[in-house]
């Protein structure tokens, strides 16, 4: 989850469906912690802890944090071109919404390539690039960013101009919160 989602109210979850507003089952929140750097969506990140366990199995499962990065190896993870995937209930393009769970496919960039087409590259986030008329919009703030493996690389964390658009969408990059993360999980 992103610091930019999270407000002081009661919160759930609907784990185990597609459906935003039905089937599965609803879990209570009970404790939200954003990063304490969080500010203008740079250490975009929080966790959020369930009141109860969750039972694992064909419509809930878990996904893998990423292995840490070696002191001194360059914290280029996932490498410019990664196959990524986001799914989320963002709105469409034409401004609709919707409330079955939707899937967009990505490829990672680097630092650089997301410097030079969005302005905006920083250690700690990760762009992604995708073909026009798609991508993430108002709504899928939060999203987890997944790999072929199964691996969480990213958090959405904002996009450029319209949804859609030719720039890149930015996420929050996990693995270089992975320490706060260890530190703050429950």
């Amino acid at each position: 989850m992103t610091g930019n989602c999270v407000e002081a109210k009661q919160l759930t979850a609907r784990v185990g469906s597609i459906n935003q507003f039905a089937g599965g089952d609803l879990v209570d929140i009970c404790e939200v912690v954003i990063h304490a750097s969080y500010g203008n969506f740079l250490h975009d990140l929080a966790i959020i802890t369930l009141c109860e366990p969750l039972t694992f199995g064909e419509k809930i499962n878990k996904i893998a944090l990423p292995a840490p990065i070696e002191e001194g190896e360059v914290e280029e993870v996932p490498t410019n071109g990664t196959p990524v995937y986001v799914a989320g209930w963002g709105e469409q393009t034409d401004g609709t919404s919707n409330y079955k769970l939707q899937k967009a496919n990505f490829n990672t960039l680097g630092k650089g390539p997301c410097e030079l087409d969005a302005g905006y590259g920083y250690d700690s986030t990760l762009c992604l690039a995708r073909a026009e008329k798609q991508g993430v919009c108002r709504g899928d703030d939060g999203a987890a960013v997944v790999d072929d493996d199964n691996v969480i690389q990213g958090v959405v964390s904002f996009f450029w101009g319209d949804c859609g658009t030719k720039y890149p969408d930015v996420s929050t990059r996990i693995v270089h919160y992975l320490a706060w993360i260890e530190a703050n999980k429950k």
